[in-house]
């Protein structure tokens, strides 16, 4: 099995993506190379590279970019001594780089919303479209209790809090990553949830408009609230390709510094 084999596998199953125009493809090395082992990551950082050469393997697949820009374009770093470095590392490694982003935010079950959905033991209840979903706790919880359960489940030592600790909370608007912009916060707002769960939002922005719209928020990380996804999409290709398959993770990079 070659690398391109798995992008086409994945991108001829998301009818919704267009294959000439997507960031889903390859960032680094040999789309032609024989696949010893894969490993997804939600970011491949530096120290994502030690470990994939740690493993073994020789396919990473990436969600988000690994030079820094959405579309990995290199205009501002071409010359940037960290790009530099991040390229030296990854042909040292001998890593080819898949990017998976499109096809797997909105890829049904397992994908990156759904499997947010899925760890926090949370069902969607309703969607203004393939991203933005509300979904429902199994009973109703005060806004405190479910914020720390979901720093316990996503591994954080804290999250962001905007509301009343003691309100209740049956729907959670699920803004995983840096789903951002008015927009979606006037159709989330439009699916009347008790709280917004989010990955990544601008303070000036988003936050400052939920707040004036009086909707409660849990600011988690945009890591963490999509690394569940990654996570399934290892047991997905491993199961596919019957290939090696692991998931590296990353985590937020931030810690809550309260000293």
């Amino acid at each position: 099995m070659k690398a391109r084999d798995v992008r086409d596998h994945i991108l001829r199953r998301a009818c919704w993506v267009d294959p000439q125009n997507t960031v889903d493809t390859f960032k680094h090395g040999d789309p032609d190379v024989e696949v010893r082992a894969i490993a997804t990551t939600w970011m491949l950082t530096m120290k994502g590279i030690d470990e994939a050469e740690r493993l073994g393997v020789n396919l990473v697949v990436t969600h988000e970019p690994t030079f820094f820009d959405h579309f990995d374009a290199l205009t501002d770093v071409r010359n940037d001594p960290t790009y530099r470095a991040k390229r030296r590392r990854l042909d040292r490694a001998g890593l080819t780089v898949l990017r998976i982003h499109d096809a797997w935010d909105t890829w049904p079950d397992i994908g990156i919303g759904d499997s947010l959905a899925r760890t926090l033991g949370l069902r969607v209840v309703a969607q203004a479209d393939s991203l933005l979903k509300v979904a429902a706790t199994a009973k109703p919880v005060r806004l405190g209790t479910f914020a720390t359960f979901v720093r316990k489940r996503l591994g954080m030592d804290g999250v962001g809090l905007m509301g009343d600790p003691s309100a209740t909370v049956r729907r959670v608007a699920l803004s995983f990553g840096a789903l951002g912009g008015l927009d979606a916060m006037r159709k989330f707002l439009a699916l009347k949830p008790d709280v917004l769960l989010a990955g990544e939002l601008t303070n000036w922005r988003e936050i400052r408009y939920l707040a004036d719209a009086d909707c409660p928020v849990i600011l988690a990380d945009h890591a963490t609230t999509e690394e569940p996804g990654m996570r399934a999409l290892a047991t997905y290709l491993n199961e596919t390709f019957r290939v090696p398959a692991c998931f590296i993770p990353v985590g937020s990079c931030l810690r809550t510094w309260t000293k």
